[in-house]
């Protein structure tokens, strides 16, 4: 969990100003840091989308992958969702693709 500590500081972000956008504790930060202790997976994941990482790359696994992690953030935020506002969700991204790239 050192990866976090390496992240928040270049990000100019304060063991505070992490804790406030992730929703727990300074000192839960702190223990992520200085102890090793791992969060849980929504709170790691809470952190990743904060980042802007992912949770293999702060979990030691793998090197940061920027455009993976964003991805990654947009499945989860997509997972939420239920069946009828996942519907309206792909017909919103399948327009912007269309605007933006034209086509499908």
């Amino acid at each position: 969990m050192a990866r976090v500590r390496e992240l928040r500081e270049s990000r100019k972000l304060s063991q505070e100003a992490l804790a406030d956008k992730v929703g727990v504790t300074k000192s839960g930060v702190a223990m992520w840091e200085t102890r090793g202790v791992v969060p849980r997976k929504e709170t790691l994941e809470k952190i990743c989308d904060v980042l802007g990482t992912t949770t293999d790359y702060l979990l030691g696994i793998g090197e940061v992958d920027v455009a993976n992690a964003k991805i990654n953030s947009i499945q989860r935020g997509l997972s939420k969702l239920g069946e009828k506002d996942l519907e309206r969700a792909e017909g919103i991204l399948r327009l912007a693709f269309t605007e933006a790239f034209g086509g499908e």
